[in-house]
């Protein structure tokens, strides 16, 4: 099956298959590699990206996002201007829309409900737990007319219960589900992400400038225990559990700042032995694993749903001291492949919960993590059980290695696959009339900004089809190209110089005065395709 594939980017460095200084690792390296997948992926025949205008401008940036994402022999990526949506789906061939946050879910339903003429189906994915950014979008998308082909791929079996519990408080008491939820994990590169024999090891820690003796407990992660983890009962578990020679190394890129410090401050008695690096290139990512014996994470935030890191571990064949949290539960076999430590949820969020709607996100993160009991005495009880039983630890991160595999990249690209193609396959034969009523409700749901209807009285007027125009002298130079016509590089991707030139060649044979819409006419025989694209949809 021949795919296309549509999605709307802010950022090209999403094209990239490493993901420098972005400001969210994990989402940011999952669409990455996704993208990346879709670039070696034979049935996707294209990938269209529709880009803000300041980015279409760059022309030497978007000729290195394809260069990095492609490679040698694959020309399927198209960049298009935001702009252009309708005259790039007007071809009426079926499409993946695909979503890359259920916080911008709505717009995407907007934009192919108001412009997509063919089969489209919409499929989302998520990064994160996080409720008060899509409560919004999703009341508005809960009392919609359901598309049961349109999805949104949950990362494990808690987040696919907070998504189904969040939408139900959202619909009405009787309404269907508005779409479908799915579950399909990270994947993982299990070739990049493998175990290290005791010469790699070595030159994993020599290359990082990490201790050559002792056994390294690594976290590896955001710096942030307002969107990551407390790490404070890292460092007393560390400090409880290990023998004089450990050490415990700590990386990431920490905000807000300042966090390294108090992690510091925290460990100072451990000296030496605590090893913080605040920014790990994600082409380092496979030499800290390498370079360790052991990976912890004490996930409590409601905006952490998965961890790739933890995934990542397990493919390196670390064995894995993890919080029994989203996500992290579904990965890590309990006494198997790593140690899972229990959580509790204190009473009392009530007043948190009914002043969230005015709270800033970091405070809530803050609030709820700091409300859920990470057992400390188990986290140290675990950190002693493992660096005091190496066979223990070798035969658990052997069955993380088996079970990553499971996650390869490719097993969990031909899930998402799978997917698509059954999608399309609803979409097609949608009735022709539940289509019509879908869109005849597309404003409803994007309610777009109706700038000549709410500012049109702010002008002197607006130009109809009967106003009369013919060129100046000005005119008369642009036309035979003595004078350029000057614009400003962000709406350069919006101008279509076939049809300028067709304006401006009308224009010259034109003696007299000549109305806008005879303009119009003329110019559409010169050029019909322009003049199609522009009118339709």
């Amino acid at each position: 099956m021949n795919l296309i594939i549509s999605l709307f980017l802010e950022h090209l460095e999403y094209l990239h298959p490493e993901v420098e200084g972005m400001s969210v690792h994990g989402a940011s390296l999952s669409t990455a590699a996704l993208l990346q997948r879709c670039a070696g992926d034979p049935e996707v025949v294209a990938l269209e990206v529709f880009l803000p205008l300041q980015l279409m401008a760059r022309p030497t940036a978007l000729a290195e996002a394809a260069r990095t994402l492609l490679g040698p022999g694959r020309s399927f990526l198209r960049f298009h201007p935001v702009h252009a949506v309708t005259e790039v789906w007007a071809d009426r061939r079926p499409r993946i829309l695909l979503c890359m946050d259920p916080e911008t879910l709505l717009k995407h339903r907007y934009l192919r409900d108001r412009f997509a003429p063919g089969p489209m189906a919409i499929c989302c994915d998520t990064h994160n737990g996080e409720s008060r950014p899509l409560i919004a979008g999703l009341t508005r998308l809960a009392n919609a007319r359901p598309v049961p082909y349109d999805a949104i791929v949950c990362l494990d079996t808690r987040q696919q219960v907070f998504m189904r519990a969040l939408i139900a408080d959202l619909a009405p008491a009787t309404a269907p589900s508005p779409l479908r939820l799915e579950l399909i994990p990270r994947g993982v590169d299990s070739e990049r992400f493998r175990p290290a024999d005791a010469a790699e090891r070595t030159r994993a820690r020599l290359l990082l400038g990490l201790p050559e003796h002792g056994r390294i407990v690594l976290f590896f992660g955001r710096l942030n225990a307002y969107t990551k983890a407390d790490l404070l009962p890292v460092i007393d578990a560390f400090v409880a559990a290990s023998p004089a020679d450990d050490h415990l190394l700590i990386v990431g890129r920490e905000y807000p700042a300042g966090y390294s410090a108090l992690l510091r401050e925290a460990g100072n008695g451990l000296g030496h032995r605590l090893i913080i690096r605040k920014e790990a290139p994600p082409s380092l990512r496979p030499l800290y694993y390498a370079a360790s014996d052991l990976f912890v994470l004490p996930g409590d935030t409601i905006i952490e749903a998965f961890s790739n890191t933890v995934l990542e571990a397990m493919a390196c064949g670390l064995p894995v001291i993890a919080s029994d949290w989203v996500g992290i539960s579904d990965l890590v076999e309990d006494g198997v492949s790593g140690i899972l430590i229990p959580t509790w949820w204190m009473p009392g969020l009530d007043r948190v919960s009914a002043l969230s709607p005015l709270a800033q996100p970091n405070a809530d993160h803050l609030a709820t993590g700091q409300s859920l009991w990470v057992d400390a005495g188990a986290l140290a009880d675990a950190m002693r059980r493992l660096l005091n039983a190496p066979e223990t630890c070798t035969a658990m991160g052997a069955a993380g290695r088996r079970r990553a595999e499971n996650h390869a990249a490719a097993t969990i690209h031909g899930r998402w696959r799978r997917l698509w193609e059954a999608q399309l396959a609803e979409a097609a034969v949608e009735p022709a009339s539940t289509a019509a009523m879908r869109r005849a409700g597309a404003d409803q749901l994007g309610q777009p900004s109706r700038y000549l209807a709410w500012y049109g009285h702010y002008a002197s007027g607006v130009i109809s089809p009967t106003h009369r125009f013919r060129l100046n002298e000005r005119g008369r130079t642009v036309a035979v190209r003595v004078k350029p016509v000057r614009f400003y590089d962000d709406l350069l991707p919006l101008i279509h110089r076939d049809l300028l030139d067709a304006l401006f060649a009308v224009l010259s044979e034109q003696a007299e005065w000549a109305t806008c819409e005879d303009l119009v006419k003329r110019a559409a025989l010169r050029t019909p395709r322009m003049i199609s694209g522009f009118t339709s949809g």
